[in-house]
């Protein structure tokens, strides 16, 4: 994981108050950035070093057959969201009005 990560969130956060209140009633930062992360395939990577982007994207070539390629790819994507999202519960599960320290208007 970035030693930056928390600098991107906040930027992210920032810059998508509105879209993270009118998200869930809360206006939850981790509970939007956790969507984001399990609704898009290559969210994931922005969180995530240089070394830590290379190793997930090995190819199919890198190992003896497609099923252990498969299992390496479902394996290290599964650990790497799981530290980001743990990162991101015990740092960002608040409001985005707390975080901010001021009233957000919903993006509608």
């Amino acid at each position: 994981m970035k030693s930056s990560i928390k600098q991107l969130i906040n930027q992210i956060a920032k810059d998508n108050a509105s879209y993270i209140k009118s998200h869930n009633e809360e206006g939850n930062i981790a509970e939007y950035l956790k969507e984001d992360i399990y609704g898009t395939d290559n969210s994931i990577h922005q969180y995530l070093t240089d070394k830590e982007n290379e190793e997930f994207e090995k190819t199919v070539f890198d190992f003896e057959d497609e099923e252990d390629f498969a299992n390496h790819q479902a394996g290290k994507l599964t650990k790497l969201v799981d530290e980001v999202v743990e990162f991101i519960e015990s740092n960002f599960n608040i409001s985005i009005d707390e975080f901010l320290g001021e009233e957000v208007d919903p993006a509608y």
